[in-house]
């Protein structure tokens, strides 16, 4: 009679990048998804490392669009300066996934040659819904992105939005670009930077408008059909947008901060760009770039102090603290009323007990 085991089959979920290999012209922007593949396995966590040649490819922003991870541990932030991306994500309920995305790096082409994208396997990790936070078997697959010298003919800007890199308060947007004689043009315009344009949809026009767009950033792809060819490689352009007020500010004065000097604490939150400078204004004292503490120039605080906030677009949000009347600065005000008061008494007493004279009595 013969004993047979039978062993569990563990099959390790991927982690891996898409495109795995992609050809950019020198300062064009390219997206590289991080997705994974479970393998059968419900998964409630992801931890990632992934690094890149930071003289080849120039960090643009991570997008956390049409991720399956709802909790973010750790927001993904990169070192730009040694070309590394981190983050923590996470899917409470647990999530069986298959080709999911995880999140999309945004890179534009800095200079030519090639730059192995990479995930570091010793630092990133898969982890089990299974009540234990036990690390799943992982395989990782890198992606390599080449940048040439330019060969697209698409002159793609935007009239109204033209710098990538700005923030602006404009809700409407266009694009125009150059185009073609018999050529096709397909676009999509949204949040997803990976998202393709619908090449059953084409127009020969050079431009299109948006209007009312939401705050936040946005992108414009572009595909190009030329005559008798196929259709070429997407372009994308991105819009940033912030049309609100930063939030309230928070502020309190105090001598707590540093000793016997009165000093302002303040801080602000811009949910859509960020805060990028303060001003403080003392009566006519004006201080452009303010930091929190701040120590009040007018240690009595006589005069009324403005905060004002900036955020990336310009958009501004303030607050007023009334000034505080000082007992000389508010004697200087009595004095004369006390004053005239007094007189107006001094003037009643005198007409009503003044010694009057006795009246005469004359004999004819």
């Amino acid at each position: 009679m013969g004993i047979f085991f039978f062993q569990k089959t563990v099959l390790a979920a991927e982690l891996y990048l898409s495109p795995e290999n992609d050809l950019i012209n020198q300062g064009q922007t390219v997206v590289v998804e991080l997705r994974l593949d479970s393998r059968k396995e419900i998964i409630n966590a992801v931890q990632g490392r992934m690094t890149y040649d930071p003289q080849i490819l120039e960090f643009v922003e991570v997008s956390k669009a049409g991720t399956f991870l709802s909790l973010w541990p750790e927001e993904p932030k990169a070192d730009t300066a040694a070309g590394v991306i981190t983050f923590a994500g996470g899917a409470p309920n647990g999530s069986y996934v298959i080709n999911g995305r995880v999140l999309a790096v945004v890179f534009k082409g800095k200079n030519l040659g090639s730059s192995k994208v990479s995930i570091d396997n010793g630092t990133s990790g898969v982890y089990l819904n299974d009540g234990l936070g036990t690390k799943a078997e992982l395989n990782v697959k890198s992606a390599t992105i080449t940048v040439q010298i330019p060969t697209s003919t698409i002159n793609l800007t935007s009239p109204t939005h033209p710098d990538e890199n700005t923030w602006y308060k404009a809700k409407d947007v266009k694009f125009t670009w150059s185009v073609t004689q018999d050529a096709f043009y397909a676009y999509v315009f949204g949040v997803d930077p990976a998202a393709l344009p619908d090449e059953r949809i084409a127009t020969h026009l050079g431009e299109i408008s948006y209007s009312n767009v939401d705050d936040g950033i946005h992108y414009f792809i572009l595909k190009e059909k030329l005559p008798n060819d196929k259709w070429g490689p997407s372009i994308r352009m991105r819009v940033q947008i912030d049309s609100t007020l930063p939030e309230s500010i928070i502020y309190q004065l105090t001598q707590d901060v540093v000793p016997g000097k009165l000093v302002l604490v303040f801080s602000a939150k811009d949910r859509v760009s960020q805060i990028v400078k303060y001003q403080i204004i003392e009566g006519n004292q004006i201080t452009d770039n303010a930091i929190s503490p701040y120590t009040l120039k007018n240690q009595k605080q006589s005069q009324v102090i403005t905060i004002k906030a900036f955020d990336s677009a310009g958009n501004l949000q303030e607050a007023v603290i009334p000034g505080v009347k000082t007992a000389s600065t508010a004697t200087q005000y009595l004095w004369p009323i006390a004053i005239g008061f007094s007189l107006v008494i001094l003037v009643i007493i005198l007409v009503v007990y003044w010694p009057k004279k006795p009246k005469r009595n004359l004999v004819k």
